[in-house]
């Protein structure tokens, strides 16, 4: 929104652009939040031996030290904390 950008805004959407960019992704759609914006799980299948198993893209960039969990009131994760 023309503000500073976050600390590795810039290396977060190289590594997510490399990640998905060309791949085939879904959404599962959750519910709307209380501003009408659809929450949902990006899903996509990774490159390599693993492309069987479709992955979180948010539990992803976490583990790869690009995201944060954001744990406030609202926040949903489609069941991926809940191991």
């Amino acid at each position: 929104f023309g503000g500073t950008p976050q600390p590795f805004a810039r290396e977060a959407k190289a590594w997510l652009t490399e990640t998905i960019v060309g791949r085939r992704c879904t959404v599962e759609l959750h519910r709307l939040d209380q501003y009408g914006r659809v929450i949902g799980t990006v899903l996509f299948r990774p490159s390599g031996p693993f492309g069987l198993f479709p992955r979180n893209l948010s539990v992803e960039m976490v583990r790869a030290g690009y995201a944060a969990l954001y744990e406030n009131a609202g926040a949903e994760y489609g069941g991926a904390l809940e191991r």
